[in-house]
């Protein structure tokens, strides 16, 4: 099996994502994620799928560097989008995030343009989605969950 059809628990799924059990049972029940298999009731057990683990990565690396919910919520959306269309961004490319904006580039010199010239002068927060896609894979496949 190949780690993008991975199903992982929520313990499993944290250590992939870097992040604490507690702050990923948050993100679901708080509904700013999903997960492919939600618990049913005190007891069960979520399943999470690779696409969720990449929106669940994303989702902490936005909060750490202080993009607020609401933009979090609309770039977990652009991501699900994104992976439903098989999207070769989603495997190779940047999300830049520009307060309101956000823009994807496949390049450094696609980068260094929507840095210099189209996009207001602000806090810019650069997800590498290429890398984290291929992170997590790796961190799949070191822990045998494939």
């Amino acid at each position: 099996m190949d780690a993008l059809e991975c199903r992982l628990g929520g313990w499993h799924a944290a250590r992939v994502v870097g992040v604490a059990y507690h702050s990923l049972d948050y993100w679901v029940r708080s509904g700013l994620l999903s997960c492919e298999v939600p618990a049913r009731g005190r007891g069960s057990r979520r399943v999470f799928s690779f696409l969720d683990l990449i929106r669940a990565r994303a989702v902490a690396d936005l909060r750490k560097q202080g993009v607020s919910l609401q933009t979090v919520r609309r770039i977990v959306q652009e991501l699900t989008e994104r992976w439903r269309l098989d999207d070769p961004l989603i495997h190779t490319g940047r999300l830049v995030v520009a307060g309101d904006n956000l823009l994807w580039v496949s390049d450094d010199q696609a980068l260094l343009s929507a840095i210099t010239g189209q996009l207001p002068a602000q806090a810019l927060v650069i997800l590498p989605m290429g890398e984290m896609v291929a992170e997590i894979r790796a961190t799949v496949e070191a822990i045998g969950m494939v």
